[in-house]
């Protein structure tokens, strides 16, 4: 998926390249757009990862920036979450428990609409059914 995006924003940046050159070079458009292709499958590849401290705060991190946290004695519940183009592990918690590290990251409104709509308080995007399951065998040995 994340590289058919790749070359899928690759081969328009070389069109659009092309297209505002005064002077159209497809050699200098198609290093403009593999170069931007490129650039792409490495944020897609910097991916999530959650890290769980000695002091048992489970830290969630996209594209090498802390974004969240939340203590493990107060995550009530984990589900896998896949409805449309939102794919990752759902955690239950109060929202009074989380706390914001990033303002890229997820902000109190989208914890209140994550809420309201799918049950949890969080999405952990990026995230597999095998790191879903592996957070929930942490939380059952707690």
């Amino acid at each position: 998926m994340a590289g058919a995006l790749a070359v899928a924003f690759a081969l328009g940046s070389t069109l659009l390249c092309r297209m505002l050159m005064t002077e159209p070079s497809w050699l200098v458009a198609g290093a403009v757009g593999t170069a931007l292709g490129l650039l792409v499958m490495l944020q897609v590849w910097s991916g999530a990862t959650v890290r769980i401290g000695e002091d048992r705060i489970l830290v969630y991190r996209l594209r090498g920036v802390d974004m969240i946290s939340v203590p493990l004695d107060r995550i009530e519940g984990i589900t896998y979450i896949r409805t449309g183009a939102l794919i990752g592990v759902g955690i239950q918690c109060p929202s009074a428990a989380l706390t914001f590290l990033s303002r890229k990251g997820p902000s109190l409104r989208q914890v209140n609409a994550w809420q309201a709509k799918l049950g949890v308080a969080l999405v952990l995007e990026h995230l597999t059914r095998a790191d879903c399951d592996s957070l929930a065998g942490l939380l059952a040995r707690r």
